[in-house]
């Protein structure tokens, strides 16, 4: 049986691997990651909301100042070293697993407002087409009321009215006066 030893360099290492320094400094990805969601978030609401458009820029710009300057401070302090500066470290990973949750979270809950608006307009068009199919109805409606009364009133008129005496025979002929008499409109 063979037992695993470790000198007290080994152990240190992995000691310094713990320390709030290095896992700062191994957090150099995330924040590249969080300056390129900051640069997409700006493009996307730059023009309707220009002051968040305009913080989301400021925000871009932090996180890729900081994530430069904690890979700088981390070769200086030894963390990484030129050779293996490009490399992740295990909190450099956990970092950027909630660096990529967050945007999830957020490109999710923007895309669920932009669906729900969407909906919206696509009910307030539904809305708007019922009604001026509702209007288009009751004038059809109001149409066909009006056009069976001019009817029923002309029906009743000349139901009233003598056989021959319609239209034709309130018109003169070529040999009456307008009034209608034969003797050229005199009275006896």
């Amino acid at each position: 049986m063979t037992f695993l030893y470790f000198t007290e360099a080994d152990l240190g290492g992995f000691i310094m691997k713990l320390t709030l320094e290095y896992i700062l400094f191994c957090q150099s990805p995330a924040l590249f990651l969080l300056a390129v969601i900051f640069l997409l978030c700006h493009f996307t609401r730059r023009k309707k909301q220009k002051a968040l458009g305009a913080v989301d820029l400021i925000c871009a710009i932090v996180c890729l100042l900081l994530g430069l300057a904690l890979y700088y401070f981390g070769m200086l302090k030894d963390v990484f070293t030129i050779h293996d500066f490009w490399q992740i470290h295990t909190p450099g990973w956990v970092g950027l697993v909630v660096a990529a949750v967050i945007a999830v979270v957020v490109f999710v809950r923007r895309g669920g407002r932009f669906v729900r608006k969407k909906q919206e307009a696509k009910a307030a068009v539904k809305a708007q087409n019922a009604a001026a199919q509702e209007l288009e109805k009751a004038k059809a409606e109001a149409f066909e009321a009006g056009k069976s009364a001019v009817g029923s009133a002309a029906a009743a008129a000349s139901a009233d009215a003598p056989v021959g005496a319609g239209t034709a025979a309130a018109q003169p002929t070529e040999g009456q006066p307008a009034g209608g008499q034969a003797d050229g409109g005199q009275q006896n």
